[in-house]
Order: structure tokens, then C-alpha cells, then sequence
């Protein structure tokens, strides 16, 4: 029998991610899934997010104000108010986990990037 060990989970953060490059803490010790919110002020053709460790999304969607969009890694899908419009994600997109310690993010539009840290 093989022993698998399982990360404890500790505390939920949430980072505020702007049009800007900017450097956020990764608490934890292992890598860990994210979940994104982004409440639209102004319409727009298409939405990124970017981070330093290789992550990359991007919709290919008419959004418009009001529009709320929640990206979930651990399922890979996109939901537009309360709607899944995974068809908007580019075929260029990369899901991946977020690594502790410092990491560069950026993103076409101000979000906010959910993940809980997880240990040994």
C-alpha cells in the first residue's frame, strides 16, 4: 500500500489584481487552485488574467458592464452570470496552480484572485 499525503488546508485570501503588473505574496507551502471574480465597470471585447509562473487566460467574449465573470481552476470553466461560457476560453490559455512566495499578476480588467494555502 502506497501512503499519499494530503495538504492541510489554512486560510482563504483574496487578491485585488489590477490593469497594472504587481507583485503579490503566495502564502503556503505547496501550489494551490484559484478562483477568480471580475465585476465589469465598462464593456470590453475580451478578458486576460497573466501571472509570472506561466499563467495564462484569456476570453474571447463581448462583456459588458454590470457583467459578472468567475473563472474556477479546478474545473477550467468560465461562468458569466451564473452562466457557463467555457467556449469563450482561448484554445492559448493556460491553467496553472498559483506557487508559493512571490508572484507577478496582471489583468485586462481589476479582479480579484481567491485561493486558500495549503501545507505539508
Amino acid at each position: 500500500m502506497r501512503f499519499v499525503a494530503r495538504a492541510t488546508l489554512g486560510q482563504t485570501y483574496n487578491l485585488t489584481i489590477q490593469t497594472n503588473l504587481a507583485e503579490h505574496a503566495i502564502t503556503g507551502q505547496e501550489k494551490t487552485p484559484f478562483y477568480t471574480t471580475t465585476v465589469f465597470e465598462v464593456p470590453q471585447e475580451r478578458f486576460t488574467l497573466e501571472a509570472s509562473n506561466g499563467l495564462y487566460i484569456l476570453l474571447n467574449y463581448n462583456f459588458i458592464a454590470g457583467d459578472v465573470l468567475e473563472i474556477d481552476y479546478t474545473t477550467r470553466s468560465a461562468i458569466l452570470n451564473g452562466k457557463n461560457i467555457d467556449t469563450a476560453i482561448s484554445i492559448k490559455s493556460v491553467f496553472k496552480e498559483l506557487i508559493p512566495g512571490q508572484m507577478e499578476f496582471v489583468a485586462s480588467h481589476k479582479s480579484t484572485v481567491s485561493y486558500t494555502e495549503r501545507y505539508y
